[in-house]
Order: structure tokens, then C-alpha cells, then sequence
């Protein structure tokens, strides 16, 4: 079966600086399906772009000039939660900015019980929930090392596609490094996509595009993007 996998480009994509307008700039410039960003909140709940909690937000790209400028680029943005409580605050700034819930995409600290509770959220936006978030869930517990989750989820992807089936998400995002064939197969034949990051060498993005996974995140979009033509014209 054919599938275009989608390309989202990382935050700090072709050696821009990480969240800035520059790195979105250029993840629109490449044609990506989708840039990433990260997201802090500070103490009066604005939202702003940073991986970390910074010392003084002075200085950093607030989450709506990032959405203008996706807004301004026509494409997809995912918003890398580093806070579960950042979620609401997101998503009535993105309704407040005009995008559509099909250019929304929230990944991360995103939390299962709020979404439990607030059963119109994939109604108003697309759910990347992570393995690692997955597998805490389902076990009540963090479990520590990628590896772990992997095979945690393994052991119980039964329980696992119930659970994202019953939250009405659809796409688990998951490191590629430790992704089994097994647990992705099982994943696929239940109707859930698989979002890999952070792929960035040549010869892991042509094997997962291979393998129909849904969507990549990386730091080398062009790449990503030349080898998905690539791959679209074989199989054309």
C-alpha cells in the first residue's frame, strides 16, 4: 500500500536556531507538512517557545507569533507540551489565532485523564500521544527508559489500542530508535498511525517511509522530503 508520509520539520530544522521564527521560516520553506515547537508557560500563563524552563523569557518567540507566521505558511504546527496544564491554554490561543483543528497538533505532556474529561478536545485539534505517556497510563507508573516503554507496550498493545482508541486518539508518537516491527505492526492492524522522531539520517528515513509509518519529525526536512519523492515515484 502506497502512503505519503507526512514531514514534519523539528524545531531548530536545517541549522536554525531551536524555536525560533527562523527555524519555522524554514520548515515552511522546505514544503513540510508540518514544523514542531516547544512549549513553556510562564508565570502569568502566556505561553512562549522553549524546550526548557528558560531563566528569563525576555527574548524568546511567543506562541502567537508563532502561529501567525504558520498561519501566514499555510501549514501544520505541533506544539511539544512540556507541561500537561500547557494543553487548554494552547488551544484557545490557536482558536483565538484562527487555525483550523487540522493544522493543530499537540504532542508531549499531553495528560489521558484530561482528555477523558474533556472528550471534545480531538474534536478541536490532532493528538499525538506519547509511548512514553502511553505506557505510564497503562501501568500507573513512569516507566524510566525508551526501551522499556517499547516492550511494556508490547507486552500489552491489546490494552494499548484500547485505551487510544478510547480516548479517540489515533496517532502514538513514538522515538524511532526504539519502535519493534511487532509492536508497529500491531499498532497499524489496530488503526493507529505512528508518529517517529527525531529521524535525521538517510538511511532510517527511507526505511520507516518503507514501512508506511505516518508521519517523521526531523532536523533535515529537505532530506526527508527529496527521499519521500523519491520513494512516491517508485511506487507510482
Amino acid at each position: 500500500m502506497m502512503v505519503r508520509t507526512l514531514i514534519a520539520a523539528h524545531s531548530g530544522c536545517e541549522n536554525t536556531p531551536d524555536n525560533s521564527l527562523a527555524s519555522i521560516r524554514r520548515g515552511i520553506e522546505t514544503g513540510a507538512d508540518c514544523v514542531e515547537i516547544d512549549l513553556q508557560m510562564d508565570a502569568t500563563g502566556k505561553l512562549w517557545l522553549s524546550h526548557d524552563v528558560p531563566a528569563d523569557y525576555r527574548g524568546l518567540v511567543s506562541l502567537e507569533e508563532a502561529f501567525a507566521l504558520v498561519l501566514e505558511g499555510n501549514i501544520s504546527v505541533n506544539c511539544d507540551l512540556k507541561a500537561p496544564e500547557n494543553l487548554l491554554p494552547a488551544l484557545k490561543a490557536a482558536e483565538r489565532c484562527g487555525l483550523a483543528p487540522d493544522q493543530l497538533i499537540f504532542s508531549g505532556c499531553v495528560d489521558p485523564k484530561l482528555l477523558e474529561s474533556r472528550p471534545e478536545i480531538p474534536g478541536k485539534c490532532r493528538i499525538y500521544l506519547n509511548s512514553e505517556v502511553l505506557a505510564a497510563d497503562l501501568a500507573g507508573r513512569e516507566i524510566p527508559t525508551e526501551e522499556e516503554q517499547a516492550e511494556f507496550l508490547l507486552k500489552r498493545a491489546d490494552q494499548a489500542l484500547g485505551r487510544l482508541h478510547a480516548l479517540s486518539v489515533r496517532v502514538l508518537n513514538a522515538p524511532y530508535r526504539h519502535m519493534p516491527d511487532e509492536l508497529m505492526a500491531k499498532l497499524q492492524q489496530g488503526g493507529i498511525r505512528l508518529s517517529l522522531w527525531t529521524v535525521n539520517r538517510e538511511e532510517d528515513l527511507r526505511t520507516f517511509m518503507g514501512k508506511a509509518v505516518y508521519s517523521i519529525t526531523t532536523r533535515v526536512p529537505s532530506l526527508a522530503l527529496r527521499l519521500r519523492e523519491a520513494l512516491m515515484e517508485t511506487q507510482s
